[in-house]
């Protein structure tokens, strides 16, 4: 399993909150995860940065990014 722990390529962390007030279902992630060889729990604490999210063609992954940046630039961060 891949651990997304320590790759800070990008400043922009996508968390596990983000996905909840997208409405994504635990189910879906934890297939995204395992697919993908991502280490699901430790998402769940971390979270992943959004550089990991962007090698994948998922149009899933680009709404969630596009929601984590969002979110961020109304907080300025």
């Amino acid at each position: 399993i891949r651990k997304v722990t320590g790759v800070q390529t990008c400043a922009l962390p996508i968390s596990y909150q983000h996905c909840k007030e997208m409405h994504y279902c635990n189910k879906g992630l934890r297939e995204f995860f395992a697919l993908h060889d991502l280490d699901y729990q430790d998402f769940k604490v971390n979270g992943i940065h959004v550089d990991i999210l962007n090698t994948f063609d998922d149009a899933l992954c680009q709404d969630i990014i596009d929601h984590a940046t969002r979110q961020n630039q109304e907080l300025g961060e």
